[in-house]
C-alpha cells in the first residue's frame, strides 16, 4: 500500500522525541528534529532536509523555544528565511507554524513571554501566508497553567499524554 501524503516535521527536541510515523501511520513521515536546536540551526540544516525529503505535502515547523531560553529574540529573521525557503522548495505544500508550548520549570521564561513570542510567530505566519497552529492554549488548564500531565519532570519535554494532545490538534488540521 502506497502512503498517500508526505509529512515533514522540522524543529527541536519536541519534534525529535515524537514518534511521528507511529502517530500518523497513514502518511509517509520524515522527522527532522534536533535537541537543543535554535531557529538558526534549522535554517542551516534546510539544504540537507530538502535533499533527503525532496517532496512534501504538509510541513510542520516548531522552533524558537531554545532561542528564547538564551534570551535571543532575533530569531524571527531566520524563521522568515526558513518559511521563504520551504515555500520555494515545496510550492504545493501546506506549511504549518506551531506555536511554542508553555514550560513549567524554566522560571526565566514566563507564560507572558511565550504568549508574546507566539503572537510574533502568528503574525509572521500570516505575513508569509502559511498556517499557524496554536498548541499553546491546548497545553493550558482552565486556570491558565500548563497541564502538568503533559510534561516530563523537566517541565519542557512531553509525556505520551502530551504528544497525544498535540497529535489530536494536528489531526484537526488534516481533516
Amino acid at each position: 500500500m502506497e502512503l498517500s501524503k508526505t509529512l515533514l516535521f522540522i524543529g527541536n527536541s519536541l519534534i525529535e522525541y515524537g514518534n511521528w510515523q507511529e502517530f500518523f501511520p497513514e502518511y509517509k513521515v520524515y522527522s527532522f528534529g534536533v535537541a537543543g536546536e535554535t531557529v538558526e540551526g534549522v535554517l542551516a540544516r534546510l539544504p540537507r532536509i530538502t535533499e533527503e525529503a525532496p517532496h512534501a505535502d504538509l510541513i510542520f515547523l516548531m522552533s524558537g523555544l531554545n532561542n528564547i531560553a538564551i534570551d535571543d529574540w532575533n530569531f524571527l529573521t531566520a524563521y522568515e528565511s526558513i518559511l521563504d525557503r520551504l515555500s520555494h522548495t515545496y510550492p504545493d505544500a501546506d506549511i504549518f507554524v506551531h506555536s511554542l508550548l508553555p514550560t513549567m520549570l524554566l522560571e526565566w521564561i514566563s507564560l507572558d513571554t511565550l504568549r508574546e513570542a507566539n503572537k510574533r510567530l502568528h503574525e509572521l505566519a500570516m505575513k508569509k501566508r502559511v498556517k499557524f497552529i496554536d498548541l499553546f492554549s491546548h497545553f493550558l488548564d482552565r486556570k491558565g497553567n500548563p497541564i502538568e500531565s503533559y510534561f516530563l519532570p523537566d517541565g519542557v519535554h512531553l509525556t505520551p499524554e502530551g504528544y497525544t494532545a498535540w497529535v489530536n490538534v494536528i489531526r484537526g488540521y488534516l481533516r
